[in-house]
């Protein structure tokens, strides 16, 4: 009797043990965290696609970026081909509105893998991944920090009577800010309120300058529509904002930078 009752009270202990064992796998697969203990952040990447996409996905660890920052790079040869930001939270990831893409769920398929998911289409045909490499396909995996030009002007100068048009950098228009005893310099607190600067160039050490205005002319007569070029060294720019005014100390516009 007393051997009997020792073998039901060690079962008892071993249905325990195992019903506890199963309760923590569920609440480790499911949470969203990793697959069993498998960090979701990291670098991943799509294997088995059926035509032959590749895509890269980073999730936390980019430099510069929050922890829940996720970048995604389509390769080349894809119709969607390109670089695709977001934030994650949990597994579900919800992509930046400019890209008008609907969230992806981030799920694990076991053995380290995961699956993402548009929520178009059967879940099993979603692109899976695993652990792998960032191939700077769409550039490093980093925050890239590029100058931002803010251009304003004051009506009150007169500027000889010249009318201001458009200030252009390499070929790019710059919105004019309206700058008075009050507003004394443009920002790029805006969207719409400045440039970045222009990868490409002209020159290797300048950026092209030009401003565009009309004058009254006595010969010919009438109002003639000239430009007025200048540049800015690349060197005397930050990673900020930088900001300037339209003036015309020698005859001539120019951009003064304000500081």
């Amino acid at each position: 009797m007393s051997m009997m009752k020792n073998l039901k009270t060690v079962t008892c202990y071993v249905l325990i043990f195992m019903l506890l064992a199963f309760a923590s796998g569920c609440t480790k697969e499911d949470d969203g965290s990793g697959d069993g203990g498998t960090d979701i952040t990291g670098v991943w990447q799509r294997y088995g696609s059926p035509k032959g996409y590749q895509t890269d996905l980073a999730i936390g660890n980019i430099p510069g970026e929050p922890s829940d920052r996720v970048y995604m790079c389509e390769h080349p040869g894809s119709p969607s081909a390109g670089l695709y930001k977001g934030t994650i939270s949990g597994n579900t990831i919800t992509w930046d509105a400019a890209h008008g893409l609907p969230n992806a769920v981030f799920n694990s398929i076991g053995n380290g893998e995961r699956s993402l998911y548009f929520g178009v289409g059967a879940v099993s045909d979603a692109g899976k991944y695993k652990k792998g490499i960032w191939t700077n396909t769409c550039g490093e995996l980093k925050v890239k920090t590029t100058p931002k030009i803010a251009v304003g002007f004051d009506p009150s100068d007169s500027f000889y009577g010249r009318q201001l048009v458009s200030v252009k950098i390499e070929n790019v228009d710059c919105p004019l800010h309206v700058l008075n005893s009050v507003v004394m310099s443009p920002d790029c607190e805006s969207v719409n309120g400045y440039i970045e600067a222009p990868a490409t160039t002209s020159y290797p050490d300048y950026y092209k300058v030009e401003i565009t205005y009309r004058v009254e002319e006595m010969w010919p007569s009438g109002w003639q529509t000239k430009t007025d070029k200048s540049s800015i060294p690349k060197l005397t720019l930050i990673n900020g904002c930088n900001k300037f005014k339209v003036t015309d100390p020698m005859g001539r516009f120019v951009l003064e930078e304000i500081y």
